[in-house]
């Protein structure tokens, strides 16, 4: 079909209203993942906290360097973190891939999960083509503001878990963000605290003379302590997949505006040239006309 001016305007219009979108989109990727890391940030002195209170607590104890030799036969719970919403490239397929080989084994193997909760619907889609559908799912956070609500719900769902089977081991999986905007899966222990972190924190110097001293049980504070401790590392690791995925996100937008604007260059070429040969039909036109007209000699 004969390509005409009205019809190259109209696709010009088009392609520049998709840009608008698409520098939205961008804009708003770039805020994202500066909130995101503040919200990090803020966080540092609550885990600060939560972390003196566990040294305060173990230190001289002996209690760190506790034996976990039969932690890895214990049953196993996990925490996967996808995405709610597209754009964000090869995202899900990531963690997917990471989870259901490091986490998720058959459901024959002694060593799978044996339950798992998906935060984000796009990455629980994802992670059920891989043969493992989520026992539950949660929704992620439209905003920074929403992080808590879901770090305590999450932590909830894994409380439940926990009151069933008291020996339950939680791991929780994500991706985190690399340089230029590239992102890498990643786990780590959230329940029970990892052996060697307690110990490490068990021998660290306390920073003044005497320690805090603390009336409640130590066999109630130290779970307290330690649930407060996987709280942040749930949060922290909403926030950071979060920020990832906005990363991927603006990389993508950003590829997407290199694309409209070189299509722009193309139809505003074409669009000329077309009026252009236009023009020149109608200069020709006018001049049989007028030669038409004329009298012959």
């Amino acid at each position: 079909m004969t390509e005409t001016i009205e019809g190259l305007a109209a696709r010009l219009q088009t392609t520049a209203e998709i840009g608008d979108i698409v520098r939205v989109m961008k804009t708003l990727a770039s805020v994202s993942i500066r909130q995101y890391d503040k919200a990090c940030q803020a966080l540092e002195t609550y885990q600060h906290t939560i972390r003196m209170g566990l040294q305060a607590v173990l230190h001289g104890t002996g209690r760190g360097a506790t034996d976990h030799s039969g932690e890895t036969s214990a049953p196993r719970a996990l925490v996967f973190i996808g995405s709610d919403r597209g754009l964000c490239g090869n995202f899900n397929e990531i963690i997917s891939q990471y989870a259901s080989e490091q986490y998720l084994s058959p459901p024959d193997a002694p060593d799978g999960a044996a339950h798992l909760l998906a935060v984000g619907q796009r990455g629980a889609l994802h992670i059920a083509a891989h043969g493992h559908g989520p026992e539950r799912n949660l929704d992620l956070p439209g905003a920074v503001g929403g992080l808590a609500a879901v770090a305590r719900r999450v932590l909830l769902v894994l409380d439940g878990w926990r009151e069933s089977e008291p020996g339950l081991a939680v791991d929780i999986c994500y991706n985190r963000r690399l340089e230029k905007r590239q992102v890498a899966p990643c786990g780590l222990r959230l329940l029970p605290t990892p052996p060697e972190e307690l110990h490490s924190l068990a021998v660290a110097p306390w920073p003044s003379r005497g320690l805090p001293f603390h009336r409640m049980p130590l066999e109630t504070l130290l779970p307290a302590l330690q649930r407060e401790h996987a709280y942040v590392k749930i949060y922290r690791a909403i926030a950071d997949s979060l920020a990832s995925e906005h990363a991927r996100r603006l990389s993508a937008m950003q590829a997407a505006e290199r694309n409209i604007d070189e299509m722009l260059e193309a139809l505003h070429t074409r669009h000329r040239t077309l009026r252009q040969e236009a023009i020149t039909s109608e200069l020709l036109d006018i001049v049989a006309g007028y030669e038409s007209m004329s009298p012959r000699g």
